[in-house]
């Protein structure tokens, strides 16, 4: 008896030595069990504090927004009635959601036209998509990818009184190629002239010749009274420049974080502009 106690002892001494752990009572696995049960419960309490307090925060700013879109409509300050949207293609590919929203938002404003471009034709490759979405939504948004299609919209346009946002989608080939299809029409017109005629031209060049020229490459189009750009660069991106020789220019962001309140401050600052048109 006295020789397995001092077995015991000596296994005890040793392991002390060596530092080898005890083992101990449940006691201990007890309490881990405990506070691991505390902590995922504090864990949980809060992802569904940060839940709840997310869907009043999105559900008062879907109340501010219906109220300041409201306002916005009624105000008589001086509005954009048509507006350039430059949107980068990897965000035109990824964020037709927000796309969607923007138009839906301009259209409660009250803008009458929107020029929406991406440099790749994204949107316009999209452009089904597009007229599936907002169609779910029950707005009255009309797209526009043509001159063919704008004519035809025009005429039928006629008929109906309810207002509707119209939105021409445009690309690089409505930029820098564009000019270049109207430059050509120009010279091939002009040589045609001389032939016919045999006498040497004075060619003189107005902007009533550029503009008739762009019409025939199909190019032509309205001059935006508002501009946003969205991207991480400002940049223009080959937006038609011969549209804007009087637009008001307004650098958004990125457009995975445009925000309502983002928008109409937007608006707010060009209403405060004082065009001078080179006075």
């Amino acid at each position: 008896m006295d020789m397995s106690l001092q077995a015991k002892d000596a296994a005890y001494s040793v392991k002390l030595i060596q530092g080898t752990p005890l083992s101990t009572t449940g006691g201990r696995d007890i309490w881990n069990i405990l506070a691991l049960f505390c902590w995922h419960t504090l864990h949980l309490i809060f992802i569904v504090i940060a839940y709840i307090a997310t869907i009043i925060e999105k559900s008062r700013s879907l109340l501010f927004a219906k109220e300041s879109l409201k306002k916005s409509r009624a105000s008589q300050r001086k509005k954009p009635q048509i507006v350039g949207v430059v949107i980068e293609s990897e965000e035109a590919e990824t964020e037709m959601s927000k796309v969607c929203k923007l138009l839906m938002w301009l259209a409660d404003i009250g803008v009458q036209h929107v020029s929406l471009y991406d440099m790749e034709g994204l949107l316009k490759q999209s452009k089904r998509s597009l007229e599936k979405t907002l169609s779910n939504l029950n707005t009255h948004i009309q797209l526009i990818s043509t001159r063919e299609e704008h004519e035809k919209w025009m005429s039928e346009s006629q008929i109906t009184e309810q207002p509707i946002m119209t939105v021409e989608l445009l690309s690089i080939c409505d930029g820098k190629e564009g000019i270049a299809k109207a430059a050509r029409y120009l010279c091939a017109n002009t040589l045609q002239k001389i032939n016919s005629d045999g006498q040497h031209i004075d060619l003189k060049l107005t902007e009533a010749d550029i503009n008739r020229g762009l019409e025939a490459a199909g190019c032509a189009g309205p001059e935006p009274d508002l501009l946003l750009v969205f991207g991480f660069t400002r940049c223009l991106l080959g937006f038609p420049a011969w549209r804007l020789p009087f637009t008001e220019i307004i650098y958004m962001g990125m457009l995975n974080s445009l925000t309502l309140d983002s928008l109409l401050n937007a608006v707010d600052e060009f209403s405060t502009k004082n065009q001078r048109y080179g006075k």
